[in-house]
């Protein structure tokens, strides 16, 4: 069987906050085999709708947590970098600096 998206770039959903049926047209207009940036939540969504996921569609968050179902995706562990931000800036009020730091820094964990 031939796969009928050879050749095509990726295409590209934009929308600013939760525009579930929207994104839910998109899919059906354009059939992507995954997208990139759903949220945890839409598993159960696009299930709903009539999907198998990962079967007919794949999902990937770009921010998942340890709270949300199983899902494919990346855990950017914010809190960690929270921390580490929070981390530079008492150092920089410590040390009467101001600015961006001139090396990045590196933290321990």
């Amino acid at each position: 069987m031939k796969d009928r998206r050879a050749g095509k770039r990726g295409l590209v959903f934009a929308c600013c906050g939760f525009q579930d049926e929207q994104l839910l047209q998109w899919v059906k207009t354009h059939r992507p085999q995954v997208i990139v940036g759903a949220y945890p939540y839409h598993s159960d969504f696009f299930r709903k709708k009539g999907f198998r996921v990962p079967e007919d569609l794949g999902l990937i968050s770009m921010g998942v947590h340890a709270w949300d179902q199983p899902t494919a995706g990346l855990n950017m562990r914010a809190q960690e970098i929270d921390r580490a931000a929070v981390d530079v800036v008492v150092a920089q009020i410590n040390q009467n600096e101001k600015g961006i730091p001139r090396r990045p820094a590196r933290h321990p964990h």
